[in-house]
């Protein structure tokens, strides 16, 4: 499992894949990136 970060509002969530989505703002997936 990877965390994924929100780079608008900073939200992560878990997952095997990027989701699609920010479930907290809605933004694109180009806005989420793998959390180190």
């Amino acid at each position: 499992m990877a965390l994924w970060k929100c780079s608008q509002c900073s939200a992560t969530s878990e997952g095997r894949c990027r989701p699609k989505v920010c479930p907290s703002c809605g933004a694109g997936k180009e806005q989420i990136v793998k959390a180190e």
